[in-house]
């Protein structure tokens, strides 16, 4: 015999009403437990408002329905500026602004109250510490006065920070206090790749363009210039800063290449110098 209830699975237990059932208790039956349970997936979807066009639960669709502004039985305009009202039960009009001519008509600020009100809102915001004064400073490269919150700050620009450090490299050198953080900014290449193309791939860049941080241009795949003899193994041996930053000992590699060759040697400095020589002669460098 088969359950009454409509499982399909063999009925065991007689009811007083008559009927056989798969289990001890018929809502513990496989299809009355299913007619019960509720549709997940149909309260789950989302429905768009007829008037508003937002996106609402299947559940409270008709509910917001109900209660838009945008429906005709709740749309209420605004005197001023003929918009729809949002909190059409409490609100005369669809903003302060509008409010505020409705009320007040023909009232307007001159220059010098709209000056007056602005100082005093400043004023209350440094007081409560929410607002920091702006100070005028001048930059130490372009010599132009510029406004900045920040006390310490001495150039206008950041390129103008980087082309004072070019020009002024000793009084840069006095703020590193440590010899490896000295010796690792002079390391540094100070030539331009294009001015030689016979002797970098230059198509590496154009295909992949330069290595870039998240916060300059998120190009974390870039071609950026490595130190074939290391700028830590240079200074652990005691090479000039001249002969690590020399454009042959620069290579153009992916930047992921880059971390993982680390503090690694190519060459060795031997070599290095032989190449420096070649170099030298070839662009007559003295």
């Amino acid at each position: 015999m088969l359950c009454d209830y409509g499982c399909g699975e063999e009925a065991k237990y007689p009811f007083k009403n008559g009927n056989w059932c798969c289990s001890k208790n018929f809502r513990s039956c496989p299809n009355m437990r299913k007619k019960g349970l509720p549709d997940y997936k149909k309260i789950n979807k989302k429905i768009t408002c007829k008037f508003c066009g937002k996106l609402i639960s299947y559940t409270s669709i008709k509910r917001h329905e109900e209660s838009c502004y945008l429906n005709p039985k709740n749309l209420t305009l605004c005197p001023k500026c003929d918009k729809p009202i949002k909190n059409f039960k409490k609100g005369i009009a669809c903003s302060r602004k509008c409010a505020a001519l409705i009320i007040t008509p023909g009232r307007t600020h001159s220059d010098e109250t709209k000056e007056k009100i602005r100082n005093s809102v400043n004023k209350l915001l440094i007081n409560e510490g929410k607002l920091i004064p702006k100070i005028e400073k001048i930059c130490l490269y372009c010599k132009k006065s510029f406004l900045t919150k920040n006390k310490d700050q001495k150039f206008c620009l950041i390129s103008h920070f980087y082309k004072f450090r070019k020009k002024h490299p000793e009084i840069y050198k006095k703020k590193i206090d440590k010899k490896y953080k000295r010796y690792k900014l002079d390391c540094m290449f100070n030539f331009n790749v294009y001015d030689f193309p016979d002797e970098f791939n230059i198509q590496l860049i154009n295909k992949y363009g330069w290595y870039k941080p998240t916060n300059r241009g998120n190009n974390l795949n870039g071609i950026s210039r490595d130190h074939i003899f290391s700028i830590s193994e240079g200074f652990r041996l005691g090479v000039p800063y001249q002969i690590i930053s020399h454009p042959t000992n620069c290579n153009l590699v992916r930047h992921p290449e880059n971390n993982k060759k680390n503090i690694k040697c190519e060459i060795s400095i031997n070599k290095l110098v032989q190449n420096i020589s070649k170099w030298n002669e070839k662009y007559k460098i003295t």
